[in-house]
């Protein structure tokens, strides 16, 4: 995990620049994934642990 941490504030105003990426393929964000996503880049969990944390989720991990 990188050691640079972004506010919360900041790292919503990221997502939401990502977010119509998504919206052009016609996809919508469940909301505990967005959730996931803002923590990601915030820097406060992992790409390993967004990914696990999924994947308990749908009962699969």
């Amino acid at each position: 995990m990188s050691s640079k941490k972004i506010s919360e504030a900041e790292a919503r105003a990221a997502y939401a620049r990502l977010a119509p990426i998504a919206a052009m393929d016609g996809k919508t964000v469940d909301p505990r994934d967005e959730e996931l996503t803002v923590r990601l880049l915030q820097g406060t969990i992992t790409l390993e642990e967004m990914v696990a944390e999924m994947l308990r989720e749908k009962g699969i991990g």
